[in-house]
């Protein structure tokens, strides 16, 4: 109590009078006087014993006078033996103190407020709050409560965040042992004082998804290169990225997604359609004829790019012709024989041979 003393004060609280002890005559009236603090941190008051407000306490009893007494029936003196309103003020209804509310707290100063009632004097019974003049309602009391410190309890802080931004980490959190005292001040106490109650982990497992995945486009058309008769090829992108979907060069390439696939195709039912052997150019002395060979689609017959008939053996588009020798005598076996006397080749063996006569006539051939 000294502690609290120094900043507040002790005083004794008279509580109201109580009615006459007389319906007429001389009677008394009695009243309850508390020694109370008011601690000036919690705003509230509390019962102390009365040793604590020294010897100055206010009188408990008074006397009182109700006017001189006159016979009444038998039923008028049953109601005097119970009690009577105050005849000269007329007061049958007040109010007053029925006790507190259950303490807000089971430890560490919690607060009771005191229960206010309308009260009918004459019976002594509580009444609608309606009976009773408002404006005289006593003020709201409140008084601290199982003030004695909390027990020791263990205290954890939040987890921190998983050591790890993906798979399998560890995640930490502060333990201590702490008292929440009559003031409401925690204190941090040693280990020993929570040693009734198993202590909180400290360190937990934890596991981060924030991992890097491969992510796919849709499958492209079923359009690329054949590979067999109904056989072709479809394609998507397939990269490594974070959850927020940006770029990442660390994903498993164990668990890389296929970004090719074989795909059933129509367009892959083709042939090779070799033309006819154009005219050989020359008619003597190994000449060569050539032909056009396009890829064909079989049902449609219309005429595909190359690419789709690779997977067949392309028919030749070229060969020999013409092989026999053209005998001793000298003449032009070749329609190009102009051409390869305006460009000077009948140095060359081969355009001498062919171009026997056109060569012959050029002062340049030998």
């Amino acid at each position: 109590m000294k502690d609290m003393s120094s900043a507040s004060v002790f005083r004794f609280v008279p509580g109201p009078w109580s009615p006459c002890s007389t319906t007429c005559g001389p009677g008394k009236q009695t009243r309850e006087v508390k020694c109370r603090v008011l601690l000036s941190f919690t705003k509230t008051e509390v019962d102390l014993p009365e040793e604590e407000c020294g010897e100055d306490r206010p009188q408990l009893e008074r006397p009182c006078i109700q006017g001189p007494c006159t016979k009444v029936p038998s039923i008028s003196a049953g109601l005097q033996e119970q009690g009577a309103p105050n005849t000269q003020t007329g007061e049958v209804y007040s109010w007053d103190y029925r006790g507190f509310t259950t303490c807000s707290a089971t430890c560490a100063a919690g607060k009771q407020t005191a229960v206010v009632r309308c009260v009918n004097r004459k019976q002594g019974e509580e009444v609608e709050d309606s009976q009773c003049d408002s404006s005289s309602r006593p003020t709201v009391m409140i008084r601290i409560c199982n003030p004695e410190p909390c027990p020791p309890r263990w205290s954890v802080s939040e987890w921190t965040k998983c050591s790890a931004l993906c798979g399998g980490g560890w995640k930490q959190r502060q333990v201590s042992c702490q008292q929440l005292d009559a003031r409401g001040a925690v204190k941090t106490l040693s280990a020993a004082a929570c040693e009734r109650t198993s202590r909180p982990t400290d360190t937990e497992q934890c596991t981060a998804s924030y991992c890097p995945t491969w992510v796919t486009s849709p499958w492209g058309k079923c359009s690329g290169r054949c590979l067999g008769p109904t056989t072709t090829v479809q394609k998507r992108s397939v990269t490594c990225q974070h959850a927020n979907g940006s770029s990442y060069t660390d994903c498993d390439l164990r668990d890389r997604p296929p970004s090719v696939r074989n795909c059933s195709s129509d367009l892959c039912d083709v042939q090779w359609r070799p033309g006819a052997w154009r005219a050989c150019t020359v008619v003597c002395g190994s000449g060569f004829q050539s032909r056009r060979v396009d890829c064909v689609h079989r049902r449609s017959g219309r005429t595909l790019a190359d690419q789709h008939c690779a997977w067949i053996q392309r028919p030749s588009t070229w060969q020999h012709c013409n092989t026999s020798t053209c005998g001793s005598e000298c003449k032009d076996t070749t329609q190009y024989c102009s051409v390869v006397k305006r460009l000077k080749l009948c140095y060359l063996d081969m355009y001498k041979q062919r171009c026997c006569s056109s060569c012959s006539q050029d002062p340049d051939s030998t």
